[in-house]
């Protein structure tokens, strides 16, 4: 089969295929627009009753029997609690397909401030998020740890200006939520089995030298409890900030960014 990932005009998919999205928030939203696209018949699950969507319940297991055979299973919320994990693994995953987990980047340790963290990174293994990733790949899953999502209606700059971020040395990493559908998706094809990929933009900016600009360009106006930088948090323990190098996941996985730095999305955004 012939498969081309190519965002610079959206990622393009030949052939029908059956996907579940197991939670349809923020990002599992944006992913079923673009497996629509690309052709696929997508089934998507929420906790409650829905005109349309299937009931899914990780705590529910009496829920998982609903749930219909597919070639891919996007999951969009934490792997918790791992036994759980475990159990819905071994009773549902050979009707699932090639399982995709999203986690997200803050489960890598950082030694130092500024270090560079890729997929093979050390982790948080007393977490419960990564326990259950873990028990996960042991059944085949593909992990994607994302950066910080933003895109339409989750704006950065809504952040500052709402006051929830303020002027300070650390180092943020960003994804915008189409590249993440788009990994995703590619993980899903091309991903190797029991691996861990990274979806950021790999160009980690500081938030006092991302405010000043927004504040330039698009003249922000700062509540007053972010006029005034905030040192970064110092202390045993404390992960300052690190950089995410996402270049080998997007090299294997074939994908090129449609927003390939935290500027271009935010100017994208109405």
């Amino acid at each position: 089969m012939d498969l081309t990932f190519r965002l610079s005009s959206g990622v393009t998919h030949h052939g029908m295929k059956r996907a579940l999205i197991l939670g349809s928030g923020y990002s599992g939203k944006v992913l079923q627009a673009l497996l629509k696209s690309l052709g696929y018949d997508v089934i998507c699950t929420r906790r409650s009753s829905g005109d349309s969507d299937v009931v899914f319940d990780l705590n529910r297991p009496e829920t998982w029997s609903a749930l219909p055979d597919v070639e891919a299973t996007f999951w969009m919320f934490p792997c918790e609690p791992k036994d759980l994990v475990d159990r819905f693994l071994s009773e549902k995953g050979s009707s699932l397909g090639r399982v995709v987990c999203v986690g997200t980047t803050s489960s890598y340790l950082v030694s130092h401030e500024d270090e560079t963290v890729s997929e093979t990174s050390p982790i948080h293994q007393e977490e419960p998020r990564v326990q259950g990733e873990l028990v996960a790949l042991r059944h085949g899953a593909m992990i994607v740890r994302s950066a910080g999502i933003y895109g339409p209606a989750r704006d950065p700059r809504r952040w500052v200006i709402d006051g929830r971020v303020s002027p300070s040395p650390k180092l943020v990493n960003f994804i915008h939520v189409q590249d993440l559908a788009a990994i995703l998706v590619a993980a899903s094809e091309r991903g190797r089995p029991g691996s861990v990929y990274l979806a950021a933009d790999g160009k980690p900016r500081r938030w006092d030298e991302l405010i000043a600009q927004w504040c330039s360009e698009f003249k922000l106006s700062l509540p007053a409890s972010a006029s005034k930088p905030q040192p970064a948090p110092r202390g045993p323990g404390l992960r300052v900030s690190k950089q995410i190098d996402s270049q080998a996941t997007l090299s294997e996985l074939g994908v090129t960014l449609l927003f390939p730095d935290v500027q271009s999305g935010v100017r994208s955004l109405r």
